[in-house]
């Protein structure tokens, strides 16, 4: 069978799983495992990505990333082709270190990014390579660490993952730290299945996902949303559209809402369409591409200027009214 393409872009999601051939290790010692993690976090600095969950198996790797500009694919080929060769070279081994391609999973819903948070991070814990939630929260192989303020591998986005928490750094440790709990205390990994369910609805082949492989999962009863995701319903109840927020955005900036989505990039249109970018992103939660494509240009301009609206919009005191549009 064809391989299909994988289907990427600027800000997109995706569990990305690195096998070792036959499942042989792929670390031997902490030495290996720094060496990788030093690869990842240059390949995100140096693409623009950013990482959103990860641990270290012995034969295997669980990453959750963000593209940036450089596509995943060539990210992937990067690191995988350098480490294999630094790998090799202290082993004084030669031949393939990893399975075939690395595996790739689109993650487009929140609930199921939450889902998928717990199960990456509670690897170590159903391997026994740790001995307790608390251990785990020390291991410095796994992300989890990271986000209860016990590592300084600093790889993660960690704000942005603790967002999908709660409101507060404190509430949203507090919270993930009970939802982890809670998985790590049953004699079944509901995560797993669930995951692995929701990939096999979507026909993904064994090679990676197909075009339309989008995960849409929603799980029942297993973590209230975020403060953000309520805020967001509210307001689109309310009325907020993206075309009614273009408009808005125009009229508070006197800027011509023909050209902020024609792409035009004069002074006026530039910075509406930054406010726009963020107040979509962040406040309606609304997909990047979904607004690239309202406002005449790429998503990686979407995202560059969703960063610059965040302090446009903090400049001019503009934030979207629960009420609904003036």
């Amino acid at each position: 069978m064809a391989r299909v393409a994988r289907l990427d872009g600027t800000g997109v999601l995706h569990h990305v799983v690195v096998r070792g051939i036959e499942r042989r290790a792929i670390f031997h010692d902490d030495f290996d495992r720094s060496e990788f993690v030093s690869r990842v976090a240059k390949q995100l600095i140096e693409g623009g990505g950013s990482c959103l969950a990860w641990s270290l198996m012995t034969n295997h790797v669980h990453l959750v990333l963000r593209t940036g500009i450089r596509p995943l694919s060539n990210m992937m080929r990067r690191l995988n082709g350098g480490y294999a060769r630094a790998f090799n070279l202290r082993h004084e081994r030669c031949g393939y270190l990893f399975q075939d391609r690395f595996r790739s999973y689109l993650v487009e819903d929140d609930a199921y990014l939450r889902v998928l948070i717990r199960y990456v991070h509670l690897n170590p814990l159903r391997a026994q390579m740790v001995d307790s939630l608390e251990a785990l929260g020390r291991y410095p192989w796994s992300g989890y660490a990271e986000l209860m303020g016990d590592a300084g591998t600093r790889l993660l986005a960690k704000h942005e993952v603790l967002a999908h928490f709660g409101s507060t750094p404190g509430e949203a440790r507090r919270a993930l730290a009970a939802w982890m709990r809670t998985a790590a205390s049953s004699t079944s990994d509901e995560d797993q299945v669930a995951l692995e369910s929701s990939r096999s609805t979507a026909g993904t082949e064994d090679d990676g996902p197909a075009l339309n492989d989008r995960i849409r999962w929603e799980p029942s009863g297993v973590l209230e949303p975020t403060v953000s995701e309520l805020r967001a319903n509210r307001l689109r109840e309310a009325g907020w559209t993206l075309d009614v927020l273009i408009d808005w955005a125009c009229r508070r900036l006197d800027a011509d809402p023909v050209a902020v989505r024609a792409g035009r990039r004069t002074l006026r249109e530039s910075r509406a369409r930054a406010v726009v970018a963020i107040l979509a992103t962040r406040d309606l939660r609304l997909q990047l591409e979904r607004v690239a494509r309202a406002t005449g240009v790429t998503s990686a301009g979407a995202f560059r200027a969703s960063e610059r609206g965040a302090r446009y919009a903090a400049d001019c005191g503009i934030q979207l009214d629960e009420s609904g549009p003036p």
